[in-house]
C-alpha cells in the first residue's frame, strides 16, 4: 500500500456543523456540533449547539474529542480543508482554537476531486458522492423536510431552493441533534469513501505531487484570509459616491441622446444597439450581424467599431469602464471595508471548488478571488481627447479621470508594499515546452523581450509596419488559439494580412507551430496534455455551438501553458512562506504577481527573499521577475 493511500486509510476524517456561513469579518461561523471519524471505525457526532434543542453534549466535550484528534498523530481528512480548520483554530471566533496542523497531516477530498476531473460540474460533497459512488443524499432531504416543515429561524422563510436567499441548508444549526447527526455522520463517511476512491486514480495518473502542492499552499491561502488587506476606506467610499454620481449623469445624457425613455436599459446590449440604430448612431452592417439570430451584434468591439458618433462612442466606452470598475472592485471592497475596520477580507480558491450559490475558481488552477482582485487594472488610459488619442472628441461634460483602483490597497501601519511580476511568465512557459530556437533565444539572454524579438525578426523579412504591440497580440492568440478572422480584428488588418503574419511567424518558428499541433494532435487522440506541475488534463469534450458539434482541441496549447503557469506561481507562494520569518507576509497573488506588507526598515531583504523563491530555476529557460514597492499598490517604484 502505497504512503497516500495508508494515509488516507488511517486518516480521522472531521465535519463541522455550524451557523449560516457569511462573509468577513463574521466568518467562520459558529459550530454547533462536528462528526469525527477514526480510520473505518463508525462516526460519532457531538452535538452542543443546536439552537432551541436539548444538546446531548456541551462544548466541553465536543472540544475535548477534536483536541484528542488533534493529538492522535493521525492524518486528518476533511472535505473543504479550509473551512473546517478555519473554524476550528481561529480562536476566539468559535471558541476552539486549535493549533493549525502541518500541512502534511491534512488531506482533503476537492483538491483529490479537481485534480482527476477540472471540468466537473459541481466539487459538492453530496453531489460528487451520488456521482461516483452512487451514494444518494437522503439524509440532506431528512434535514430540509424538517426545517422547512417547522421554520424554526424567527423572521426567515426557509426555502428548498439551494441558491435561495435562505436555503434551508444553511440553517442546520436550529434542526434538532437527532437529525443532524445521522447527516454529519453520512458526510464524513462519504468524505472517506471519496478519498478512497480517488487516490488510487492519483497515483495511477502520477499525481501525488500535484495534490501535495495544492496541501502545501493551504496554510498560506488560510493567513492571506484571515489577515485581510488594509484599504484607503475614506477614500473609496468618497470616490465610490461621486464615481456612482457621474455615472447618473452620464445616463441621463445618453438618454437624451439617444432619445430613449427611463424604462430603456442601459445596460442591455440589445436595447443599446436597437437605440443607436433608431437614432442613427449605428446600423446593423456596422455593427455586424450575428449568423445565427440574425441580430446586430452587441459586445464591446462591435459597438467600438460600429457606432459613428466619436462623443458617444467614447461616452459609451468612459460608461462601460467606469461600470465596470465601480461595480466589480469599487462597491464590493467598500461594502466588505464598511463591516471589517477598514480592511477588505478576500476568499481565495486555488483550484476550482464548489459553494452553495455556485462554482468558483478556475480550471486551469489559477487563483480566483472574492471580492475580486484577478483582473484588476494596472492603470487607466484616457478616453477623450488628449496626446494619447486626440481623434476624440471632448466629453459633454466635465468628466473625473477612471478612478485607478489599485491606490486603495495599502500595507499595514509602519510597512510598504513589496511586489514583484513574474517576466513574461506565460512566453517562458511556451519556450519551455518547444525546447527550441526560442527556448534558445531565453537562454542567451534571459531578459530577452520576446514580443520586441519576433517584431524585429518579421521587420526583417518585410513585414516593416509590425509593431511590437501587434506581436503581443499575436502571441496570446497563438497561446489561447484565437481564430484567424478574430486575429485579423485583433490586430486591426484584413484577414488575409493576419493569415500571412501568422505564415510569417510560423516560418520563422516552426517549433511553435509543431507544439500547437502536437497538443491539438493528442487531444484527438484521445490523450491527456499535462501541465508543469504534473496535473494531468483528459480532452475537453466536443459539444454544440449555434447548432453544430464542435470541438476544442485548440485549447489544450492553452491548458498547458496557463496551468504550468498557475503551478509555478504556487510554487512560489510556497517558497515565500518557507523562507520569510513572518514579519512581512503575502497578502495578495495576481495571476503571475506576488504582495506582500513589509516592515518599512526591512523592505529590501524582504525583496530579496521575493525575488529568491519566485526566480528559482524551474523551467528549461530562466525565470525572471521585476519588483516594485510603494506606499500603496499603485505607487509602486520599481526596483530590482
Amino acid at each position: 500500500m502505497t504512503d497516500l493511500l495508508r494515509e488516507l486509510e488511517d486518516a480521522v476524517v472531521i465535519d463541522f456543523e455550524s451557523d449560516p456561513i457569511r462573509s468577513r469579518p463574521h466568518y467562520p461561523p459558529e459550530p454547533c456540533g462536528v462528526a469525527i471519524k477514526y480510520g473505518a471505525k463508525p462516526a460519532r457526532y457531538f452535538a452542543w449547539g443546536h439552537h432551541g434543542h436539548q444538546n446531548p453534549h456541551n462544548f466541553t466535550e465536543g472540544l475535548a474529542a477534536l483536541r484528542a484528534a488533534w493529538a492522535c498523530g493521525r492524518p486528518l481528512l476533511f472535505h473543504n480543508a479550509k473551512f473546517d480548520l478555519a473554524v476550528a483554530v481561529e480562536f476566539p471566533v468559535t471558541r476552539l482554537g486549535l493549533p493549525l496542523p502541518a500541512w502534511n497531516r491534512i488531506h482533503d477530498t476537492i483538491p483529490l476531486l479537481f485534480l482527476l476531473d477540472p471540468r466537473a460540474d459541481t466539487y459538492s460533497l453530496k453531489p460528487s458522492a451520488e456521482r461516483l459512488l452512487h451514494q444518494p443524499p437522503e439524509e440532506r432531504d431528512a434535514v430540509i423536510d424538517w426545517l422547512v416543515e417547522h421554520q424554526p429561524v424567527a423572521g426567515v422563510k426557509l426555502s428548498r431552493a439551494p441558491k435561495g436567499e435562505h436555503y434551508a441548508g444553511a440553517y442546520i444549526a436550529w434542526a434538532p441533534p437527532e437529525i443532524v447527526g445521522p447527516y454529519c455522520i453520512g458526510d464524513v463517511d462519504r468524505t472517506r469513501a471519496l478519498a478512497l476512491w480517488a487516490a488510487p486514480q492519483i497515483l495511477r495518473l502520477d499525481m501525488v505531487a500535484a495534490y501535495d502542492r495544492e496541501r502545501r499552499i493551504l496554510p498560506v491561502v488560510m493567513d492571506m484570509e484571515r489577515r485581510g488587506i488594509r484599504v484607503a476606506h475614506d477614500r473609496l467610499r468618497a470616490d465610490l459616491a461621486d464615481a456612482e454620481f457621474t455615472l447618473l449623469e452620464l445616463d441621463v445624457w445618453l438618454r437624451q441622446r439617444l432619445g430613449i425613455g427611463d424604462s430603456a436599459n442601459l445596460d442591455s446590449g440589445n436595447e443599446l444597439a436597437a437605440a443607436l440604430i433608431a437614432c442613427g448612431a449605428a446600423t446593423p452592417a456596422s455593427l455586424g450581424v450575428t449568423p445565427k439570430s440574425g441580430k446586430p451584434q452587441t459586445n464591446k468591439d462591435a459597438f467600438a467599431r460600429g457606432i459613428n458618433d466619436p462623443q458617444l462612442n467614447a461616452v459609451l466606452r468612459y460608461r462601460g469602464a467606469l461600470a465596470k470598475i465601480t461595480g466589480t472592485f469599487m462597491a464590493p471592497w467598500a461594502a466588505t471595508a464598511a463591516q471589517a475596520g477598514g480592511r477588505i477580507f478576500t476568499t481565495w480558491n486555488s483550484t476550482r471548488t464548489s459553494h452553495d450559490d455556485g462554482n468558483a475558481g478556475a480550471r486551469t488552477g489559477r487563483f480566483s478571488s472574492m471580492p475580486n482582485f484577478q483582473n484588476v487594472p494596472q492603470e487607466v488610459r484616457p478616453l477623450f481627447a488628449c496626446a494619447a488619442e486626440p481623434q476624440l472628441p471632448p466629453p459633454p461634460f466635465a468628466l473625473p479621470p477612471l478612478p485607478l483602483v489599485r491606490g486603495y490597497i495599502l500595507p499595514e501601519l509602519g510597512h510598504v508594499l513589496c511586489g514583484r511580476d513574474f517576466t513574461s511568465q506565460e512566453l517562458r512557459v511556451l519556450a519551455h515546452y518547444e525546447d527550441d530556437v526560442v527556448a534558445q533565444a531565453y537562454r542567451d539572454n534571459p531578459g530577452l523581450d520576446l514580443h520586441q524579438h519576433v517584431a524585429d525578426t518579421l521587420c526583417a523579412r518585410g513585414y516593416t509596419n509590425l509593431v511590437r504591440r501587434q506581436v503581443k497580440i499575436l502571441h496570446f492568440a497563438v497561446i489561447y488559439g484565437v481564430g484567424i478572422g478574430h486575429l485579423a480584428e485583433l490586430l486591426g488588418c484584413p484577414v488575409a494580412e493576419a493569415r500571412a503574419i501568422l505564415n510569417a511567424y510560423y516560418g520563422e518558428f516552426p517549433s511553435i507551430k509543431a507544439l500547437g499541433a502536437d497538443t491539438r494532435a493528442r487531444w484527438r487522440r484521445g490523450e491527456v496534455v499535462t501541465t508543469w506541475g504534473g496535473r494531468v488534463y483528459p480532452p475537453e469534450p466536443p459539444r454544440l455551438v449555434d447548432g453544430r458539434l464542435r470541438g476544442f482541441e485548440y485549447r489544450a496549447i492553452n491548458v498547458i501553458v496557463q496551468g504550468s503557469s498557475a503551478d509555478l506561481t504556487k510554487e512560489a507562494m510556497i517558497a515565500y512562506a518557507e523562507i520569510d520569518d513572518g514579519s512581512a507576509p503575502l497578502i495578495l497573488t495576481v495571476h503571475d504577481e506576488l504582495v506582500v506588507t513589509a516592515p518599512q526598515d526591512r523592505w529590501v531583504g524582504v525583496m530579496e527573499r521575493l525575488r529568491e523563491a519566485m526566480n528559482r530555476d524551474r523551467l528549461d529557460v530562466p525565470m525572471l521577475s521585476s519588483g516594485y514597492y510603494g506606499e500603496s499598490w499603485s505607487a509602486g517604484i520599481p526596483c530590482d
